[in-house]
């Protein structure tokens, strides 16, 4: 069987291969995005979005929060299916049936019928993808834990390049409708999803794990601690899909805004999985020392130097979008080009956005699960009000000051939720970044009437050197960082 064949790598190797295999992923999953843009029209293309949006909020509902507390259980039992395996695929498949009926109940009622077979046919997705929340997640987790996570990752990406290269042979010889781009998108996932399922499904038969009867208590037990981390992971999907639902729900936009919003933003969402490696890599650190098992670096170094490299690598993606807008652009089509302006305002949005993830991955290492739960919650509670004023008074421009407005808004919570040194750490972190902010927009605003290759030139000089020069980030302090080693 392929578990058997496949080697098991250490931790530190399956990490390292699975990263590597995740960033040719996403650059897969990437030109996927820019061939439905170029092969539909803006507005068959702003439909496909929405429809998206509305299954990935699905997904999040059938989610439920079940693999964040089934990974543990397992963990102890080795990587072993045990009973409470077999709870969670049935909570699970319960959750996506639900989330499926009252996705269709919710189109009926907003009069979207229209949308039913698109959304359906998306919906195909949630059950067979590695990277949506069905039951192929649950099964995933047992190859994750007998170490090889590599494999499945190189699966997914097979996936995805299947759909790349059947989208791209309907776009070469025939007509890409969106029934065929939503379909193609969630279909490609099946010959990964049948790789990945028999091999457990084999083993789960031979231990007659799934044969055990399991008490009613052990399913509420399992609702009860899901439950938390489900409404946190619901919070974040929709929150990741407000805008294009804004958009579809104003009634001055078309689907034709909901496609410009969504092609001038993905190239920036696609580089965020850099904000969660940056974090993430130091999670270790920052909880051995919340717990006094080193001390010899402070939590407000670390959360200060962290904030910095994220800082300037933001600032630097600021300055690709806002000087190569339209060469950006043009990728998705020349119907595009003319939407560049949303790259630019959004490349600053994505910044910040680098600090939040980052700040919460740190109240999730100390322990403060409610606080990232709460932020959660404030974010999308400003964001929908804010945004649903600005979008009708303003469009797009407006819908991202209000999510620039609702995102410092979280920022400035997730900060208040740690001690004076911390908040003092943020602060200082800060002024040294004001320089460098300060240059940029100064060197971007002067040369505004220049060449592109000239501009080029005096902007990024000018930001680097003010990096260097006001000691954003410093050498040593990378080297430090480099030097760092989990206990």
């Amino acid at each position: 069987m392929l578990s058997r064949r496949v080697k098991m790598l250490g931790v530190g190797a399956d990490i390292g291969v699975t990263v590597a295999l995740q960033v040719l992923g996403s650059l897969v999953a990437f030109l996927f995005q820019m061939l439905v843009l170029r092969a539909l029209s803006k507005d068959d293309s702003g439909i496909y979005f929405l429809v998206n949006s509305y299954v990935t909020i699905a997904s999040g509902l059938g989610d439920f929060g079940l693999a964040a507390v089934l990974t543990p259980r397992l963990s102890v039992a080795r990587g072993e299916a045990t009973p409470a395996f077999k709870v969670a695929v049935h909570i699970r498949i319960a959750a996506l049936l639900l989330s499926w009926i009252l996705l269709n109940l919710y189109l009926v009622i907003i009069g979207q019928e229209s949308l039913l077979l698109l959304t359906n046919a998306a919906y195909i997705w949630v059950l067979l993808s590695s990277r949506a929340t069905g039951l192929r997640q649950l099964y995933e987790i047992l190859w994750r834990l007998r170490g090889r996570t590599y494999v499945i990752t190189a699966i997914t990406m097979i996936d995805a390049t299947i759909g790349l290269v059947g989208l791209y042979l309907v776009y070469r010889f025939g007509h890409v409708t969106t029934l065929e781009a939503l379909f193609i998108s969630s279909i490609c996932n099946l010959p990964g999803f049948i790789v990945v399922m028999i091999p457990i499904i084999s083993r789960l038969r031979a231990s007659g794990v799934m044969r055990v009867r399991i008490p009613r208590r052990f399913y509420t037990g399992m609702v009860m601690a899901s439950l938390p981390v489900g409404l946190m992971g619901f919070l974040g999907q929709v929150s990741g899909q407000l805008e294009t639902l804004v958009i579809g729900m104003s009634r001055t936009m078309t689907s034709s805004d909901i496609s410009a919003f969504n092609a001038a933003t993905k190239p920036l969402i696609a580089t965020l999985f850099i904000a969660v490696a940056v974090s993430y890599g130091v999670v270790p650190i920052i909880a051995q020392s919340m717990k006094g098992v080193r001390n010899d670096h402070s939590f407000a170094f670390i959360v200060s130097l962290t904030f910095r490299i994220l800082g300037v690598i933001g600032l630097g993606g600021a300055v690709v979008a806002i000087l190569f807008a339209r060469e950006i652009m043009s990728i998705f089509g020349p119907q595009f080009i003319g939407d560049a302006y949303i790259l630019k305002m959004y490349s600053l949005v994505s910044a910040l956005v680098y600090l939040v993830v980052m700040f919460d991955q740190f109240l999730l290492a100390i322990g403060r699960r409610k606080q990232t739960l709460y932020g959660a919650m404030l974010y999308l509670g400003i964001a929908l009000v804010t945004e649903l004023f600005a979008v009708r008074s303003w469009g797009i421009a407006g819908l991202i000051f209000a999510k620039t407005f609702a995102t410092f808004c979280m920022l400035a919570f997730q900060a208040s939720r740690f001690g004076p040194e911390i908040r003092m750490a943020v602060l200082k972190a800060t002024v040294r970044l004001l320089p460098s902010i300060g240059v940029m927009a100064a060197a971007l605003l002067l040369t505004g009437e220049m060449g592109l290759i000239p501009r080029s030139l005096i902007v990024i000089l000018s930001t680097t050197g003010a990096v260097l020069l006001s000691r954003a980030v410093t050498v040593a302090e990378l080297v430090t960082l480099k030097s760092m080693r989990i206990r």
